[in-house]
């Protein structure tokens, strides 16, 4: 007999039940696992794998910190900028180094005034005016903008032809403030202007400081071919 009332006892009791808490005290719900294989092994997490801020591969509309970084830092005109899969150059702040003659895009007398061209000097890392943050807008072309002075490269007097100069500028919204970059068959790249027909070149090829930027009707020469450095 007692051993019929011991067994009826265990029967009436309750199992014990185990309560998730966070660390506030309040019921919390346990995290989801993810697995990630590693090597020959799988490797068990408990934490949500985050993000990554800014890859444009995982932005959602949803989600904020995995914004698309397509507005450099530094440029105080914000206006449509996008990245395009096709593009040759990602946005970025780079040197823009003549692949002929080794030298920098630069102003001349490092001036910071509207209309101040741009010609060739030593590449110097500390100079904030060789220093350009080259992006695509929203209409396809890129905008070079100089970071030392805050001013727009563009083509003086406005108009594309044979040997003008490249100068700075504020924001025109114009097409002469537009350029195409596009990647030659040495690697290099071309820097057009948006109608196409002309590309930013070294006037007489030179390897001189102080050579003049201009415009010429041929890219398949050294002297048309650039190279950009990423830039701090």
């Amino acid at each position: 007999m007692l051993f019929a009332f011991l067994q009826l006892n265990a029967c009436n009791s309750k199992s014990p039940s185990i309560e998730i808490t966070g660390k506030d005290g309040a019921n919390a719900e346990p995290e989801e696992i993810y697995n990630e294989v590693s090597g020959g092994g799988t490797k068990t997490d408990t934490a949500k794998p985050s993000v990554p801020k800014g890859d444009p591969t995982e932005a959602s509309d949803g989600d904020e910190s995995a914004s698309v970084p397509t507005i450099v830092t530094g440029s105080p005109i914000q206006e449509n900028r996008k990245s395009n899969g096709d593009q040759v150059l990602a946005n970025g702040r780079y040197f823009i180094k003549g692949a002929y003659s080794k030298k920098c895009i630069a102003l001349q007398n490092d001036s910071r005034e509207s209309g101040a061209q741009f010609v060739q000097r030593t590449c110097d890392r500390n100079n904030g005016s060789m220093k350009f943050d080259v992006y695509v807008t929203s209409n396809g072309y890129f905008l070079i903008y100089n970071f030392g002075t805050s001013k727009f490269m563009e083509i003086r007097d406005q108009m594309p032809v044979m040997q003008a100069a490249l100068q700075q500028n504020d924001r025109a919204f114009k097409p002469y403030q537009d350029f195409i970059i596009q990647e030659r068959s040495d690697g290099f790249l071309n820097i057009k202007t948006s109608s196409g027909g002309m590309f930013v070149d070294l006037a007489g090829a030179s390897t001189a400081d102080g050579a003049l930027i201009q415009l010429w009707n041929v890219g398949t020469g050294m002297s048309a071919a650039w190279q950009f450095e990423p830039a701090p």
